[in-house]
């Protein structure tokens, strides 16, 4: 098998250096010394084909790296495929670093200003780590610990710097300071690049055993088995529309899909940490075997995702239309697009878009919590006040209370709509807030209040009767649902929920955060299974 693993060269440098005769560095080129801190990575990335020099075939690690060379090293690691249109005034078409200033902006390495990018200006050490937390996807961390000159790391750097700190990328001086606006080296970028890049595939071979931090896969057609990573796994643009097989593998941390076509990634007897699929364009995911993800994030709109038998994913999040198939099992899923569908219920779904669809049948967000035939779905409850639990139906899936949201009088007249249901929970507040509007005076001999206020005061169109009962002791208010199967009480110390087929009984109070007080004075049907209950001080949405 033919390898292309970064930490297996570490031998060839240090033979190279051996043979130099020196304990600190090496020689590149002719006389050229390389140091000793750097030379492994040289070594490995002159291998690997990242490394260039020049017409001498020197490396120049001691000269200052600028915008377009960084921007290159980058982009060799990635692969980049697609180029931004450029419209750069500083960046000439004929220019040999035209086209890797084209693919860092279209990848979100670079950003221009005014028109210009700077291409030829030299790169300072906080605009290098500004850019590997872009590329690399770091997750934000905040600052653990300030370096010495923390002052003077630029606040929009701040950020990236201590990201790429906390992951270890990178490290201060040994007095402690970052040196934010020192110039970068040539040796300098390659040790800062690699240390977040950690090793690289760049062919399309088989590789077997590998072990490590983070790995960058940007090249199709590998097959890896036995990878054990503490890191990220990121699969790049490079991989293009191919194939990559991952098998009986383990990655503490998140394997990032940026390329891959319609057959296409396929994990086999692996666990990972995450998953997060961010093609530009539709790809095919498969887990299989034995498989697990502990999150998935699917960005990329048209994608397919397979969670075959005997595999899980225990968070699943579509944020693009997408089609979820396989036996295997979907322990939570939320859709935030619309046009994404499940082969199989999830055990939860959480419906944040207009609609999906679920074994065939559609799920609308008017009908999530519903427990219908139309299909199932739910959203993550807080607490019930009495152990609520909810229905499911044919559409599969366990549905789970969606939790109760608690609004201020304020939040009320300003959030709600005024029509249907809810328009009508916001006219009964308009009348409890129009200082003119007084019940226990109102009637024909009183005097109209001015025209602004004469809605809330004589409107024919609110309809609500407060109680089912004609005078029950302790009964504010009731209701009763549309299919008598579930009468709703309020009183000065709660709500209850009250199903008739059984007697079982829910209590919502202030208490458990279900009401911002416990004298209920109104309840309103919500036009699916729950209520709003307007309390003397706020308004609950109950779901269930």
């Amino acid at each position: 098998m033919h390898f292309k693993w970064k930490q297996g060269l570490t031998a060839l440098a240090v033979a190279v250096s051996m043979t130099a005769g020196s304990a600190s560095a090496w020689a590149a080129a002719g006389n050229e010394t390389i140091p000793a801190w750097v030379s492994a990575e040289v070594a490995s990335w002159q291998q690997l084909g990242l490394l260039k020099g020049d017409a001498n075939g020197s490396v120049l690690p001691n000269q200052a790296v600028n915008r377009a060379e960084f921007a290159a090293f980058v982009n060799r690691v990635f692969n980049y495929q697609t180029t931004s249109p450029g419209g750069f005034s500083d960046v000439p078409a004929s220019a040999w670093y035209a086209s890797d200033i084209g693919k860092a902006v279209a990848a979100g390495a670079l950003v221009g200003s005014n028109g210009q990018v700077d291409p030829l200006g030299a790169l300072t050490r906080e605009q290098a780590a500004l850019i590997l937390y872009r590329v690399f996807k770091v997750s934000p961390a905040a600052a653990s610990s300030s370096f010495t000159d923390d002052a003077a790391i630029s606040s929009w750097a701040k950020e990236a710097v201590y990201s790429m700190r906390a992951n270890g990328y990178l490290e201060g001086t040994p007095d402690g300071a970052f040196q934010p606006k020192k110039t970068v080296t040539r040796a300098e970028a390659i040790k800062m690049i690699n240390n977040a890049m950690g090793a690289l595939i760049a062919d399309g071979s088989s590789h077997a055993g590998l072990s490590g931090g983070n790995l960058v896969v940007n090249t199709a057609g590998g097959d890896l088995s036995g990878l054990n990573l503490t890191g990220n796994l990121y699969i790049t643009p490079g991989v293009g529309e191919g194939d990559l097989t991952i098998s009986d593998s383990a990655i503490a941390g998140t394997v990032f899909v940026s390329g891959g076509g319609i057959h296409s990634i396929t994990f086999s007897d692996t666990q990972a940490g995450g998953i997060v699929v961010d093609k530009d364009s539709p790809v095919h995911v498969i887990l299989s075997g034995n498989s697990t993800a502990g999150t998935v994030n699917v960005d990329s709109e048209g994608s397919l995702l397979d969670v075959n038998e005997g595999s899980q994913v225990d968070s699943l999040t579509m944020n693009s239309g997408g089609t979820v198939s396989g036996e295997g099992t979907v322990q939570n899923a939320t859709v935030n697009a619309p046009g994404v569908s499940f082969s199989k219920a999830p055990g939860k779904l959480t419906l944040n878009a207009s609609q999906t669809t679920v074994e065939g049948k559609t799920v609308t967000k008017e009908t999530d919590e519903t427990g219908s035939e139309s299909g199932s779905g739910s959203t993550s409850g807080g607490s019930t006040g009495g152990g609520n639990t909810g229905g499911g139906s044919d559409g599969g899936g366990t549905v789970t209370p969606k939790e109760t949201e608690v609004f201020t009088y304020e939040e009320v007249l300003t959030q709600f709509s005024s029509t249907g249901n809810e328009g009508l929970a916001k006219r009964y507040i308009e009348f409890l807030s129009d200082s003119t509007y007084t019940p226990s005076i109102a009637s024909p001999d009183a005097a109209l209040p001015d025209l602004t206020n004469a809605i809330t005061f004589v409107d024919k169109d609110f309809t609500i009767k407060p109680s089912i009962f004609a005078s029950l002791r302790g009964v504010n208010t009731s209701v009763l649902t549309d299919d008598r199967s579930t009468l709703w009480i309020g009183t000065d110390t709660g709500v209850a929920k009250i199903t008739l087929a059984t007697g079982a009984t829910v209590d919502y109070v202030s208490v458990d955060g279900q009401l911002a007080d416990d004298k209920v004075l109104l309840l309103i049907l919500d036009g699916n299974t729950g209520v709003y209950a307007i309390t003397a001080t706020g308004v609950s949405h109950i779901y269930q």
